[in-house]
């Protein structure tokens, strides 16, 4: 599914609702969260050529991680986890 020029919005309560211009996607809940990808370390290492700022959740290691990219460098940045 491809939509050029749109915005999307998700709400589970508001049936007017509409999603800010300045984002491409907006989620609007009391009530529930966003499930981001669940993997392994080792699928999420196996990912070939993954895009910058891609967010995943490590199961191995319960922690989030941020794909970064930096001149020549690039990176799993672990960003917060274990509470």
């Amino acid at each position: 599914l491809t939509m050029l020029g749109q915005n999307v919005g998700i709400s589970d309560s508001d049936s007017t609702f509409t999603p800010d211009n300045s984002a491409a996607l907006e989620i609007k809940s009391t009530s529930r969260g966003v499930l981001v990808p669940r993997l392994t370390t080792t699928q999420r290492d196996a990912i070939s050529s993954p895009a910058e700022g891609l967010l995943v959740y490590d199961t191995s290691l319960d922690y989030f991680f941020l794909l970064q990219c930096r001149l020549e460098s690039t990176w799993w940045r672990k960003r917060f986890g274990r509470i």
